[in-house]
């Protein structure tokens, strides 16, 4: 009777023991879970705060490139308007023409001053305005004050072989002359090229055959016209 006594406070002893010990165990088991847990939920709250974060970068780096393309496409378009513009521009420019011109002395038929001319890389002078005859006129006197000769008569750069008036030799209207009194008459017929000759110490127009040398032998001369652009 002792011993089933003994026994069974024992047997109460080991079970409270082993309640205790599970109950630790299952306390020590709980508090690990719940570290766990802990853990797990602050992984997941960091890698949703780097899953933003690079989100928001990704974000930010397609709006810097969508920037980028459109200054690209924007600085193209100015570009493109820029050329437009300087083409329009360079359509539309009048560009100035400065004319010069050159006195040569010769003894030539007006056929051999018309080739010297454009050999030399202009044209017998064409004289479209009193400007531009007063500009002729101011380079022949420049040239008889400089040099001993004489000069009674130059070509310029018209011709009438159909009889149906002047022509300039570089297509201009030929609306302006300087005619002498009672001139043109095409005397003889034969009298086709424009001459500016010496009159009672004026210059006026003339037309004239192409070899007059005869009646103004070492008194002759041609104009040569050149144009330039100018920017």
């Amino acid at each position: 009777m002792k011993y089933r006594k003994r026994d069974k406070i024992r047997m109460w002893i080991r079970l409270i023991v082993c309640l205790l010990v599970l109950s630790i165990a299952i306390g020590f088991a709980g508090n690990k879970a719940l570290v766990a847990g802990q853990h797990y939920m602050e992984k997941v709250k960091e890698d949703r705060a780097i899953a933003a974060v690079r989100k928001e970068a990704e974000e930010e780096s397609r709006s810097i490139e969508e920037s980028i393309q459109e200054s690209i496409a924007l600085e193209e378009s100015i570009r493109e308007s820029q050329s437009i513009e300087e083409s329009r521009k360079e359509a539309t420019r009048v560009k100035e023409i400065r004319h010069e011109y050159q006195v040569i002395h010769g003894d030539l038929t007006w056929n051999e001053a018309k080739e010297a001319a454009e050999a030399a890389g202009g044209y017998l002078a064409t004289i479209t305005s009193q400007e531009e005859m007063d500009t002729v006129l101011q380079h022949i006197y420049s040239w008889v004050d400089t040099h001993d000769e004489k000069l009674i008569a130059v070509w310029l750069g018209a011709y009438n072989l159909t009889g149906n008036g002047f022509n300039w030799v570089n297509g201009e209207d030929f609306t302006y002359s300087y005619w002498a009194p009672n001139e043109p008459n095409n005397a003889d017929g034969i009298e086709h090229y424009l001459v500016m000759y010496k009159v009672k110490g004026n210059w006026v127009w003339n037309d004239a055959p192409n070899v007059i040398s005869d009646a103004y032998p070492n008194k002759i001369g041609y104009v040569i016209e050149k144009e330039y652009e100018v920017d």
